[in-house]
């Protein structure tokens, strides 16, 4: 499953004609066919992204490269400078009240779900299907 996060930024407009350096000067810029724009960025420098949240590391032992969020442990698809972050997220199953597996949390980060780009949808034959927002 694919979900979007949202974090905040806030970018100075730039000229049309202007191309704005998508990351730091002597920091990787790509990982794969995954573009990486500042504020993320590839260690193992800490200069090259704003904070462990926003450190990718770059999974070399595939073909083509994968980018994951370091501290989320997800695979980065796509990030897009106007704010959205497309990851792989394992999805969570509830069968006879257990859990498998675990839930992405996503506290203490920059991150939350878009409502706006994410969907849930559930297809089954008398089963139940509930998405639920915890708060604190």
């Amino acid at each position: 499953m694919t979900i979007f996060l949202l974090w905040r930024i806030s970018t100075p407009a730039a000229e049309p004609d202007q191309l704005r350096p998508i990351g730091k000067p002597s920091c990787e810029t790509h990982c794969g066919d995954v573009s990486i724009p500042y504020p993320f960025g590839i260690g193992p420098s800490s200069s090259c992204y704003m904070y462990d949240w926003f450190e990718i590391h770059c999974d070399n032992s595939t073909s083509p490269h994968k980018p994951f969020l370091r501290v989320a442990k997800l695979e980065v698809l796509n990030i897009s400078i106007e704010g959205t972050l497309l990851v792989k997220n394992p999805v969570t199953f509830f069968f006879n009240r257990r859990k498998i597996p675990q839930a992405l949390n996503l506290m203490g980060s920059p991150f939350l779900y878009s409502q706006k780009y994410n969907r849930f949808t559930a297809v089954s034959c008398g089963f139940f299907a509930l998405v639920r927002s915890y708060h604190g």
